[in-house]
């Protein structure tokens, strides 16, 4: 039976090969199949899990060969190892074969958009708390993961560019508005014309509850701070009749 077994694989490998075109690299074929069967990385559910740039071995040998898992064990990003992800020295050798999702270069792009996909997402998920409003939609609608355009993204009845980009109903920016950045910086993003314009709050990067630990909805705040922490604790006008006032 052993025989019969290592026949049929002997017969099997150079099929294989052919068909997933990994170049006649065993190494990188064997991975890419391993990466296949682990199906996709879930979506991290805590901040501790967060995606931070870095695959598995297999998933870097799948994507950029031999020299991607070398590069493993630096401090940067692993997709910029990836078969094509940088200049024309970093592609792959392409083969007869190796065609569609096969081919090592492409692996190696929607392998790096992949990563950077979920840096996206999770980032979103754990450090874009907006102040504009978008962040409540995102936690409350079914598709706030997945939204595109956020209504309170729209230029404001009032504004010059108004009717330009759409006035009440769809705003898409268009024309000489995506031509050249403006002044007020609307449209930089196409859909969304409002979004990084002058007079928009900037999104925080930590949690509302952690930044405002005297309204102790943070149990890490309430526990670390209780009550001792306050813009008027101690209050500044105490402290300023008991330091400026003096006794003639």
């Amino acid at each position: 039976m052993d025989k019969v077994r290592r026949r049929a694989l002997k017969l099997l490998l150079p099929a294989v090969i052919f068909l997933c075109g990994c170049d006649a690299r065993p190494g990188d074929w064997i991975a890419c199949l391993q990466l296949a069967r682990g199906g996709f990385r879930p979506i991290a559910e805590e901040r501790a899990e967060r995606f931070h740039g870095k695959v598995q071995k297999e998933t870097a040998r799948c994507r950029g060969g031999q020299q991607s898992v070398r590069y493993r064990g630096f401090p940067w990003m692993d997709w910029q190892s990836y078969w094509a992800a940088g200049d024309a020295r970093s592609r792959g050798v392409e083969s007869f074969w190796s065609v569609g999702h096969l081919n090592p270069n492409r692996r190696g792009i929607e392998g790096a958009l992949l990563d950077l996909e979920y840096l996206r997402i999770e980032l979103i998920k754990f450090n874009l708390f907006d102040n504009s409003g978008t962040y409540p939609s995102y936690l409350e609608r079914p598709d706030g993961p997945a939204m595109k355009v956020w209504s309170e993204m729209k230029l404001p009845k009032g504004h010059p560019q108004y009717a330009a980009v759409g006035g009440g109903g769809t705003q898409v920016c268009q024309g000489e508005l995506i031509r050249f950045r403006t002044l007020t910086g609307i449209c930089n993003d196409i859909k969304n014309p409002l979004m990084g314009s002058v007079h928009q709050p900037l999104a925080r990067n930590v949690q509302f509850e952690a930044t405002f630990p005297d309204l102790g909805k943070d149990a890490y705040a309430r526990n670390r701070h209780g009550d001792r922490l306050g813009l008027l604790k101690p209050d500044p006008q105490v402290i300023s009749r008991r330091l400026f006032t003096r006794a003639q």
